[in-house]
Formats: C-alpha cells, sequence, structure tokens
C-alpha cells in the first residue's frame, strides 16, 4: 500500500519566528485542495477560519511557532492522488521551514503518479528504435555493398536514439527501487539527447544540401560552416534541457531560422539538378527526376515534422503536471516517423535513384577526344552550381555530311565552354572541338 511520512521543523533563530508569529500547515489530496480553493477565497480567509488541530483536509491542521516549531504528517493506504503541502504564511513575516517528506507508491514504487510510466515506456521505445535499425542492418547485408556516408549517418542516428531510449528505461528502473536520483545514469541520458538532436539538425542540413545525393561531399568553407552550426545547436539543446523556461521562445526562433536555411538549400539543389536535365542522357534523367519527387516531398515532410514537434511541446504542456511521459512520446515518435520517411528513401540497395553515385549512375558516355563520364560530369555541376554572372555558352554543332549515295548523315555533337565576358565585336566563334568542352556524341542513325 502507498504511504505518506512529512515532517516539518521551523527555524526559531531565523527571521521573525521569535516575534510571535506562526504558519499554518496541513496535507491534502488534490480533490479537497478544490475545495479549499472553493472555500476560502483568499489567504486572510484561510488564517480566520482555520482552527489548529482542525481535521479539514488529509491530516491535522498545524500551527507552527517557536512554541511549537515541529509537525509530522504520516498515513497508509492513501488513495491514488496527488498531494498538496500547504503553508499559509499568516502575518506576512519573515520564517525559514524545512521538510523532508517519503512518499511511497502501492508495492514500495518510489516514482511519482505520472512517473511510473516512463518505465515501460522506455521498454516500448527501445524496441520501436531496434526494430528498424535490424531491418536497416538486414537490407544492407543482402545488398552486399557498403553503405554510402549519408546511410552511414542515418545509421548513427538510430543508433543513438536507441541508446537514449535504452539508458533512460535503467535510470528510470533504478529511480524506481531506491528512491534516489541516479545522476550517472542522468549525466549520461543528458549528453546523449544533445548529441542525437544535433546529429539529426545535421543530417537534415546536409540533406538539404544535397550531399550524398547530388555531391558527394560538401566545400570546405560549407563544411565549416556546418561544423559551427551543430555544435552552437547542439550546446542550445542542452542549455533548452536545463532551462526550459528560459529557453523556449528562443528555440523557436531557432526553428523558423533553421526551416529557412533549409528550403533555400533545397530550392537551390532542385533548381540544379532541374538545369542538369537537357545535359544528361535520357537513362539518367530518371534518376534526376525521381530525386525531384523526393526533395519535394523532403520540405513537406520537414515542414510538417518541425511543426508538429513545436506544437506537440505546446498542447502537452497543460498535461506535464499529471503525465509527463506524454512529451516524451510525442517527441520520440515524431522523430521516429521521420526517420522512418527518410529510411524508406535511403536504405543500402543494390542500386539506388537516390544516392550519389560516381560512374554508373552519372553515367555519361564516353566520346572520342573526351575524358571519363564522371568528371565531365563533375565538371558540369560546378559550372551550373557557380553564381549566374557574364559568361557565355558557345554550342557547336556538327553540320550534317553528304555520303557517296546522296544520303544525309546527322553528326551532332553539343560542347558547352563557358567563355570570359566579350564584347560582341570580339566575340568568335568557335567550330572546333576545345579541351574543355562537354562533349556529347551521337552516331548516325
Amino acid at each position: 500500500n502507498g504511504s505518506i511520512d512529512i515532517s516539518l521543523a521551523l527555524d526559531t533563530t531565523y527571521g521573525d519566528a521569535d516575534k510571535g508569529g506562526y504558519i499554518y500547515a496541513f496535507v491534502c489530496s488534490d480533490s479537497n485542495m478544490s475545495m479549499v480553493l472553493d472555500t476560502f477565497d483568499s489567504v486572510g480567509a484561510i488564517c480566520t477560519s482555520i482552527d489548529e488541530g482542525a481535521q479539514f483536509t488529509f491530516g491535522p491542521v498545524s500551527k507552527l511557532s517557536v512554541t511549537s516549531p515541529t509537525a509530522l504528517y504520516r498515513a497508509d493506504n492513501t488513495a491514488n492522488d496527488f498531494y498538496f503541502l500547504v503553508m499559509v504564511n499568516c502575518d506576512s513575516k519573515r520564517y525559514s521551514v524545512s521538510a523532508s517528506y517519503s512518499l511511497v507508491n502501492p508495492n514500495g514504487e518510489q516514482l511519482s503518479v505520472g512517473y511510473i510510466e516512463y518505465k515501460a515506456l522506455s521498454l516500448y521505445l527501445s524496441i520501436a528504435w531496434a526494430a528498424p535499425l535490424v531491418c536497416w542492418i538486414l537490407a544492407a547485408a543482402v545488398a552486399l555493398r557498403k553503405p554510402s556516408k549519408l546511410q552511414w549517418a542515418l545509421t548513427a542516428l538510430q543508433i543513438a536514439n536507441l541508446a537514449y531510449c535504452v539508458v533512460e528505461g535503467a535510470y528510470w528502473r533504478q529511480y524506481s527501487k531506491d528512491g534516489t536520483d541516479p545522476s550517472t545514469l542522468k549525466g549520461v541520458a543528458f549528453l546523449i539527447v544533445g548529441l542525437k538532436e544535433g546529429l539529426l539538425f545535421a543530417i537534415l542540413l546536409l540533406i538539404s544540401k544535397g550531399w550524398g545525393i547530388t555531391r558527394p561531399k560538401l566545400s570546405l568553407g560549407s563544411s565549416r560552416m556546418m561544423a559551427a552550426f551543430i555544435v552552437v545547436f547542439v550546446l542550445l539543446i542542452w542549455l533548452f534541457r536545463s532551462f526550459p523556461g528560459l529557453m523556449s521562445f528562443f528555440f523557436i526562433l531557432i526553428y523558423a531560422l533553421v526551416l529557412r536555411v533549409i528550403f533555400s538549400d533545397v530550392k537551390k539543389t532542385a533548381r540544379l539538378l532541374t538545369e542538369s536535365v537537357p545535359l544528361r542522357p535520357q537513362s539518367a534523367q530518371r534518376n534526376i527526376r525521381m530525386k525531384l519527387l523526393f526533395f519535394k516531398r523532403y520540405q513537406v515532410m520537414v515542414a510538417v515534422y518541425i511543426a508538429c514537434d513545436a506544437l506537440s511541446g505546446i498542447s502537452v504542456g497543460t498535461m506535464a503536471v499529471r503525465a509527463p511521459w506524454i512529451h516524451e512520446l510525442a517527441d520520440q515518435l515524431l522523430t521516429l516517423l521521420f526517420v522512418l520517411f527518410l529510411m524508406i528513401f535511403f536504405v543500402v540497395r543494390k542500386q539506388s535513384p537516390y544516392i550519389y553515385e560516381t560512374l554508373p549512375e552519372v553515367g555519361l558516355p564516353r566520346t572520342i577526344g573526351s575524358e571519363a563520364s564522371e568528371l565531365q560530369w563533375s565538371r558540369e555541376w560546378r559550372n551550373l552550381s557557380r553564381p549566374r554572372k557574364t559568361q557565355q555558352f558557345v554550342i557547336i554543332h556538327n553540320p550534317p555530311t553528304v555520303r557517296s549515295d546522296g544520303s544525309t548523315v546527322e553528326n551532332v555533337a553539343i560542347g558547352i565552354e563557358i567563355l570570359p565576358s566579350q564584347s560582341p565585336a570580339t566575340q568568335t566563334t568557335h567550330t572546333s572541338q576545345v579541351k574543355e568542352h562537354v562533349t556529347i556524341s551521337m552516331p548516325a542513325m
């Protein structure tokens, strides 16, 4: 059975305790607390209406003073409810009261109502994260290929979330046994939550820039900026966990900034993909269109995820006192669903249209006198990625030739060269192959 044991002690040497003042104290349940609020509309009403020793609520009303500085409340077989310790300073003087308490739920459970559910919740969330991780690993084993850097990052994100749930479960089970706060497990969980949120933030930004999808790596400047953003974000996560009330508004501003950056990068990446379609062979254009479709869905999913995460924090805030585990459940489920969305697209497979491939995926055919197609596409992507200035493009077209029998042979060669800015008077027309051209040759049919 549940039990309550509370002891109060007035410090008779502090403040105005020795000047004849006193404090009323009593313990009441949540249901009785509403009756107290309805009966007494002010502190003065409580002071003039309650008598010492009256069985008004749970236990007697105690009057703490110099002559009677202690009070004790003890009860067994308590109902499943919330309990309040109420102290009323009737004469508005300075006092110091120390309290020691032991509240035990039925069956020796040390956790309070609303926290007992964390033990089962941590177990279920651990299973929810472990199941897709096992499927992810099995898919990589069946594909018989090495995962890309983006796929490794997604694997690390799943492991981090699983580790957090396991550590949280161990923390609450230990707390449930002896009623003491396991500081080591609490510190480990605190570190992991910052790392997993920072890793998710990094993956969101990297995908929006096309890392591992349209390009193998970022530039040195972008990499340094990304590292700085991630470090700042992790520090903000830890500050938010330490001071949630002070950091809430500031964190909403950070989310708004993240959304803007992600949408801007996705728009730029989609534009570069769209401009590259005419330069690609027909076999490669399908992969580009599938990547474009992914980025459109990605924008929607990121917006929905961040909006739902913010709204869940606000909506479940009113239930945090009675059921704090609901916020943890909502946060974990939202993250799990978003990660599953990414896993569907980037699961390890033999050939994936969403993963950057060096030669097979880019696949521009070799031409006479040209370099390998991967190098050609790298140059082409760099040219598209450069800011639009006054460069001019020269299109080279081989005119048709005539066979001896009079039939026409269409010789098509398209060359693209970025030239320095020239005035029309000094502009030249190139009719021969230039070494720096990206050339696509199509044989006559």
